[in-house]
């Protein structure tokens, strides 16, 4: 009798546990980062960057931002079907992974929001 109160016990636990990781991360947001301070040291580390879009390249399965705040950062966008578009002058918010390509900083896009 003992066993099973503890397993439907662990069980509780670990859902309530579970629902409040879920809930932390959905409402937790990186803070802005100034686009001077994104270097080396932050490659495959998530960042939070806005500012006014510069130019934008669109090729078949990419979009290129180049996204000014004080640095102008390469921004990339995969299409994934949804037909967005984007100008230059607009104001953006974009949480994305710092990559090298080709020895270049870029930022690979996750969320893209327009201010």
């Amino acid at each position: 009798m003992q066993e099973s109160a503890l397993l439907r016990l662990a069980i509780v636990v670990a859902l309530i546990g579970l629902v409040a990781l879920f809930v932390i991360s959905a409402t937790t947001e990186l803070e802005v980062t100034n686009t001077y301070d994104i270097g080396r040291s932050n490659i495959n580390r998530y960042v939070r960057i806005t500012g006014q879009i510069i130019s934008v390249k669109e090729f078949d399965k990419t979009l290129l931002l180049e996204v000014s705040q004080q640095k102008p950062v390469t921004v990339v966008m995969f299409k994934d079907g949804q037909d967005r578009s984007f100008a230059t002058g607009d104001e953006v918010d974009i949480t994305g992974q710092v990559k090298d390509y080709k020895g270049k900083l870029e930022i690979i896009a996750e969320k893209v929001k327009m201010k």
